[in-house]
């Protein structure tokens, strides 16, 4: 009996691997129209759920001079002497 539970457990633990193995981070659901071809007599777009792939997190492009001059220091937080007086 023991030999059999061991056998159903190993076969779960394989079985289940390749479902939890899947990537389910880095995107999500958005709902899609589909075309479909003939008349709509209804007038209601039929729509499909996707799942959409995020794309990879970008820098925003700065042309500043203190971005130009040194880079780690341009986005640096601010002490509290320079945004005490931001008009100075």
């Amino acid at each position: 009996m023991k030999t059999i539970f061991a056998v159903a457990a190993l076969a779960a633990a394989t079985l289940a691997a390749p479902v939890s193995a899947q990537d389910a981070t880095g995107g999500h659901y958005e709902w899609h129209i589909r075309q479909v071809p003939g008349p709509n007599k209804s007038n209601i777009n039929p729509r499909v759920r996707v799942w959409v792939k995020d794309a990879p997190t970008q820098m925003a492009a700065c042309d500043c001079d203190m971005m130009k001059a040194d880079p780690a220091d341009c986005m640096k937080s601010m002490s509290g002497a320079h945004m005490a007086n931001p008009g100075a």
